[in-house]
């Protein structure tokens, strides 16, 4: 097996390994305002006080009004609701997730290690 293919496989393994690390996906419930004080939610469902619920894409936090793009409303265009008129709110979305990162660069690192070490074992023999 030439040295080119061998990296190759390498490279391919650890692209596999981090492509599966950082991120998760996390639901939070919470008032309206702490929705967005620690992250950006992809997504946030909002039940009014009159009843109604209705699912904002890309959502943004501006001053006392939540905007975003409807998900019924296939023009693209914004609207928003007051952060008075909303009853609960439900957030989606996607955070750095710290042990699928550190698993991502742990396990490539013990397989080069791993691989050096056999490698000068098998290598001298």
């Amino acid at each position: 097996m030439s040295n080119r293919v061998r990296l190759r496989s390498k490279l391919a393994l650890l692209l596999t390994c981090l492509a599966v690390a950082c991120t998760s996906t996390y639901v939070q419930t919470a008032p309206p305002r702490e929705l967005f004080v620690e992250h950006h939610p992809t997504s946030i469902q909002v039940g009014r006080k009159d009843g109604r619920v209705l699912m904002l894409l890309d959502p943004v936090l501006a001053r006392d009004t939540v905007w975003g793009r409807s998900a019924q409303d296939t023009t693209g265009s914004r609207s928003g609701v007051a952060v008075g008129d909303i009853d609960w709110a439900m957030a989606q979305g996607k955070r750095l997730d710290w042990s699928k990162t550190g698993f991502g660069v742990i396990l490539p690192g013990l397989y080069f290690v791993l691989g050096a070490a056999l490698g000068g074992l098998f290598g001298r023999l």
